[in-house]
């Protein structure tokens, strides 16, 4: 970590350029677990409830989840992410979270969070990233806005279980 190696390839994913050249990650385990990725979300969001009034988005997913809680989830995921893509993900895909601190902002705990889903056994590992474009709705943590301006979007189809923060 302190020599900036450790998980340094997530920063270069807040770049949308650096998404489309790569679209697709592998990653393995020691215990032969793992594989071929396609991300579909890259965020910034706060790892300590100062940072959002009080709030903290989990970014992990739960095994525990029912199905439809997990597509809220992916939905909320899809709202932060600095990026839209093309990539569909299903109740039942593995996900892949990675997250390393970020510093945007001083005095803040700030996190990147790259978030992939596998491979399917029956899909290619194409992803058209041409597709892919910038969110012009993400939902940062409240300190960003207080540092760069702007206002938290809100969003109309009933899913606000983790946006209805101030």
């Amino acid at each position: 970590m302190k020599d900036g190696t450790m998980l340094a390839n997530v920063h270069k994913y807040k770049d949308i350029n650096f998404y489309k050249d790569n679209p697709v990650i592998r990653f393995d385990t020691i215990y032969g677990q793992g594989g071929r990725y396609k991300v579909f979300a890259c965020m910034i969001t706060n790892a300590e409830a100062k940072d959002d009034n009080g709030y903290v988005f989990d970014y992990t997913a739960s095994e525990s989840d029912s199905s439809a809680d997990f597509i809220a989830w992916i939905e909320q995921v899809r709202r932060r992410s600095l990026y839209v893509t093309p990539v569909d993900v299903q109740a039942d895909d593995e996900i892949l979270t990675l997250s390393t601190c970020t510093y945007e902002i001083r005095n803040t705990e700030l996190r990147c969070v790259l978030v992939a889903r596998k491979v399917r056994s029956c899909e290619n590992a194409t992803v058209n990233s041409s597709e892919a474009t910038a969110n012009t709705k993400i939902i940062y943590p409240a300190v960003w806005y207080a540092k760069y301006g702007g206002k938290k979007p809100t969003y109309e189809d009933g899913l606000t279980t983790w946006i209805g923060q101030p």
